[in-house]
């Protein structure tokens, strides 16, 4: 299920041709334009939505229903594709894109959808309403068919929210600590128990280690030698367990807790940890961040759908 929205020029019989509509993409970030369309793909935080360039007619509101207007007045030019069945923070950059669009090229909104704005000014409030008046619909839907409930991966809202300004924040930190300390993106694991938040760490490099569920550990200079050289490896630690080892490191609180880890080389004590680990067997199941749903609106739908 999608939120669709349809952008229109606000003065009657404007046309914007498709080239500058897609040239204006091209200019930013996170953007692929191919054809008539703009995917717009934030790999660090999982967020995609997709502008289309096409000419639409849009339906008279019955307000307007006895004036005359021609049916290319009322033509949409471009259409957005917002997924409703994903996380709330897709609206922490769908928002501002829209806003930037519509700036660049004076245009208005066509909202169709029940308790929607209409037609005319972009509301942001009105948006984000809407919004997840539909995703939790969308919610119900998709938990009343028959789906492995195992399958459905959950997290809380206040920490998605916590884990996307990580990594939508990812680049800055990079640049501001330097290219000698990595910082992680952080990305959700399968398991059991549920989906875990993780975060890679190779060979006890110096990096910035958020706190999550789970450390993944690569092992590349730190594996185990063996008869024809090493062979790379990947080993874990649960965040109870590879915590004690950061404690005389500085840590840094927002916007989740952090150690900074500025070194050349790895203190003695990190390198035995990391090779005193046990390397995974099973195959890792990567959860894709726009494959996590809101906990709280998953169990509302439920209780809901009772």
């Amino acid at each position: 299920m999608n939120y669709d929205l349809y952008f229109a020029p606000r003065r009657a019989g404007t046309d914007i041709e498709q080239e500058e509509i897609l040239s204006y993409f091209r200019e930013r970030p996170f953007y692929v334009v191919e054809g008539n369309h703009a995917l717009f793909n934030h790999e660090d935080t999982g967020v995609q939505f997709l502008f289309v360039y096409e000419k639409i007619v849009c339906e008279e509101e019955e307000e307007n229903a006895a004036e005359e207007k021609s049916a290319e007045d009322r033509s949409s030019i471009v259409s957005l594709y917002i997924k409703s069945l994903h996380p709330h923070f897709i609206l922490r950059e769908v928002i501002p894109e829209i806003e930037e669009f519509i700036g660049a090229f004076d245009l208005i909104v066509e909202d169709p959808h029940e308790g929607g704005m209409g037609r005319g000014d972009f509301a942001q409030d009105h948006f984000a309403r809407e919004w997840e008046r539909l995703a939790r619909s969308a919610y119900r839907t998709f938990l009343k068919q028959e789906v492995d409930q195992s399958r459905i991966y959950t997290y809380p809202t206040d920490a998605l929210e916590r884990i996307w300004m990580w990594n939508n924040n990812r680049d800055n930190y990079q640049q501001e600590v330097g290219d000698h300390i990595y910082v992680p993106v952080i990305s959700f694991l399968a398991t059991k128990a549920g989906a875990k938040a993780v975060a890679a760490w190779t060979d006890a490099i110096a990096a910035v280690i958020p706190k999550v569920d789970i450390v993944l550990m690569p092992r590349q200079q730190f594996a185990p030698r063996r008869l024809f050289g090493r062979k790379i490896d990947v080993v874990m630690a649960e965040w109870s367990e590879i915590e004690p080892q950061l404690t005389n490191f500085p840590i840094e609180s927002e916007p989740i807790p952090h150690y900074i880890l500025n070194y050349v080389k790895p203190p003695d004590t990190l390198e035995y940890f990391v090779k005193g680990k046990e390397p995974i067997r099973e195959k890792l199941d990567v959860i894709p961040m726009g494959g996590i749903l809101n906990a709280e609106m998953v169990n509302d739908a439920l209780a809901e759908n009772e």
